[in-house]
């Protein structure tokens, strides 16, 4: 396909034969392998009492597609308070939207968290899917 532009084209035909363009090519490329999508990937410590670590630790791994890195037993700094952990984990950014919220409700309001960024990983290829398919799929 090519478009001819002239002094007669209107601008509003030129923005929207270079969507097109930009969308066959992004398409195109996608389609035969030549690229892949990147997501950013945070470094999350977990602190929750062991208690609740059950539903963290499937929480982490089933619902935000993170791993697992390492799991802290804490020394009891109180009298009398309950035993607590540090679940250190990676998770994709785009999945901890949310997650203050849902760890409060996990644990009752006795969990907390720290995040920062670690790297940018590859998306798997059903991610990749799903994100071609619907682009404002986070």
């Amino acid at each position: 396909d090519s478009l001819d532009v002239t002094s007669s084209t209107q601008a509003v035909t030129c923005n929207a034969a270079a969507g097109q363009c930009t969308t066959q090519a992004i398409q195109g490329c996608t389609e035969d392998s030549c690229s892949q999508i990147l997501e950013p990937i945070v470094k999350v410590t977990i602190r929750v009492p062991n208690d609740y670590m059950g539903s963290i630790l499937s929480d982490v791994t089933s619902n935000r597609r993170g791993q697992i890195v390492e799991v802290t037993q804490l020394e009891n700094q109180q009298a009398g308070g309950a035993a607590a952990s540090l679940i250190h984990a990676e998770i994709p950014l785009a999945e901890m939207v949310g997650y203050a919220t849902a760890l409060r409700a996990m644990s009752q309001g006795n969990g907390n968290f720290e995040m920062s960024f670690l790297e940018y990983r590859y998306v798997g290829q059903d991610m990749q899917e799903k994100l071609m398919e619907d682009p404002y799929h986070f």
